[in-house]
């Protein structure tokens, strides 16, 4: 499993390549390719048993969601967190906002079959964003105070912004 989270072994920079006259870094882990240059501590092996499609998502998904929760937002039982976008992601937002006991936990999507999922991993309210006026409906959810956190796993300009309007004055958007 390929990861960022630095483990144990050696750590060399991330490969740059040259294209024409201009260098491009791959970053510390490469997605999307056949073959990829790692570092050593960016390398986790797992069994057999485990299979590819949950050791992925220990590689990123799990990983980046639950650090979200436990180390960007700090969230505290009670807090408040809306999550934009119930993928691999959000998902494990969901689950480690539900970890900590906090409350309200909202999943925003525009799949129903996500927003389900999301009540499973521990959402205490769904919205489908395409039907509904999310910015309204996550207002009264909190009284119009805002959210302790929130999360944009989507990469849409326009729902970062309604992540920022959702957040309350001394909240944090993700």
């Amino acid at each position: 499993v390929l990861h960022w989270i630095k483990g144990s072994g050696i750590d060399s920079a991330p490969p740059r390549f040259q294209r024409g006259t201009s260098t491009i870094s791959a970053g510390w882990v490469t997605t999307f390719s056949e073959y990829t240059v790692v570092s050593e501590n960016r390398v986790t092996p797992f069994t057999a048993e485990i299979g590819f499609a949950a050791a992925a998502l220990m590689g990123c998904a799990v990983t980046t969601g639950l650090g979200i929760v436990f180390n960007n937002a700090a969230l505290m039982p009670g807090q408040s967190i809306a999550v934009f976008g119930v993928g691999g992601v959000g998902i494990n937002v969901i689950q480690g906002a539900a970890l900590v006991n906090a409350y309200p936990v909202v999943a925003i999507d525009l799949f129903d079959h996500k927003l389900e999922q999301a009540k499973i991993f521990g959402a205490t309210h769904t919205l489908n964003a395409s039907h509904s006026d999310v910015a309204k409906v996550l207002s009264n959810i909190t009284d119009g105070k805002g959210f302790d956190a929130v999360v944009d796993v989507t990469g849409n300009s326009g729902v970062r912004q309604t992540a920022y309007n959702a957040t309350s004055n001394t909240g944090i958007t993700i």
